[in-house]
């Protein structure tokens, strides 16, 4: 039997099929491949992306410079510091928070501190000092900033995967033929998404803007205790606190970091959004992060907040299920600057 010859409108109309199937097939993946990708990682690098008014985030994959001298060194040998060797864990309960978060309890603290730098400040009344002074700034006006970034040995890791993921995300980018994308992999679609880079925006009365940011990223009332701070150093206007070491910290208001900060993701949190997501395909099976280099740096002049930093560097290693297991790592560290302090 004689093989049919297809006319051109036929192998056209063929040719076309094929083509629309492969952009279906394609563009389908490259939008899973995205998504299973961020919420494999999102716990390791605990934030969400939100759009930008001040700042606008890069392509993602950035690396910050790793602390490689003492953050108390700059405060000089004649500056009053504290140490306090026995607080080595930040899921301690040291200490009820439950109403020093109060900010109408916080009064005035003109008379908690100040600026002298003659007098030395104990840790127990720099800790009140930031408890009041954040209780009252927080419901005034700030401009804040922020800035998450690989720490150069941090990078996003699958494991053997890596390349692997790698390879399939350059394919689906020229499949796509998208130039803009012609550096993207595992670390700047995950960083993409998840918000590695800067962020920023002003902040009125301590409400939350239309965009810009979330709520987790308020500066926050701080109900620190004594406990908490490893190290404190005053000198003059500047406040130096070194917080200890927080082990999958959850906000419950039990460890130091959820004391200071409300911009962390818990494992409860990643694992009932991937439910909410997608059901029972991907399971958060168990996972450990590690916040450390807990520092705040606050500027307290007449016991008014002047400025705040508050930054950390956290690790975290998780294990999924998939059909197969899965095992990420990454670090990285994250800056929030809050300034131009006006209450």
């Amino acid at each position: 039997m004689a093989k049919k010859v297809m006319t051109p409108e036929e192998y056209q109309a063929r040719v076309d099929k094929k083509v629309s199937r492969r952009k279906i097939f394609f563009g389908t993946f490259t939008k899973s491949l995205a998504f299973f990708l961020a919420i494999a990682m999102v716990y390791t690098l605990a934030t969400i992306a939100f759009t930008p008014t001040v700042a606008t985030a890069p392509t993602g994959g950035n690396n910050i410079e790793a602390p490689t001298e003492d953050p108390f060194a700059d405060m000089g040998d004649d500056s009053n510091t504290a140490n306090n060797s026995g607080a080595s864990n930040g899921d301690s309960n040291s200490g009820d928070a439950s109403n020093s978060g109060d900010a109408s309890n916080s009064g005035d603290a003109s008379n908690s501190g100040g600026s002298s730098s003659t007098a030395a400040v104990s840790k127990a009344d720099a800790v009140k000092l930031l408890n009041d002074v954040t209780a009252a700034a927080s419901k005034g006006d700030y401009s804040w900033k922020r800035n998450c970034a690989y720490t150069p040995d941090g990078a996003i890791n699958v494991g053997s995967a890596t390349n692997i993921l790698n390879t399939l995300i350059q394919g689906v980018v020229k499949a796509n033929d998208n130039p803009n994308d012609d550096d993207a992999n595992l670390g700047t679609v995950v960083g993409n998404f998840i918000g590695i880079g800067d962020l920023g925006t002003d902040v009125k009365g301590g409400k939350l803007p239309a965009e810009g940011m979330s709520e987790k990223h308020l500066l926050k009332a701080m109900t620190l205790t004594e406990g908490d701070v490893v190290k404190f150093a005053n000198k003059g206007t500047t406040y130096l606190y070194q917080l200890s070491q927080c082990k999958d910290p959850q906000k419950d208001g039990k460890n130091a970091l959820h004391r200071a900060t409300n911009d962390f993701i818990t494992h409860g949190e990643v694992a009932q959004g991937i439910k909410d997501a997608i059901g029972d395909k991907i399971q958060l099976t168990s996972s450990e992060v590690i916040y450390d280099s807990i520092l705040i740096k606050a500027t307290i002049d007449g016991g008014k907040l002047k400025s705040l930093e508050l930054s950390y560097v956290f690790s975290a290693k998780l294990n999924l299920k998939a059909g197969i297991s899965i095992t990420g790592t990454g670090k990285a560290k994250t800056v929030d600057t809050y300034s131009n302090i006006a209450y």
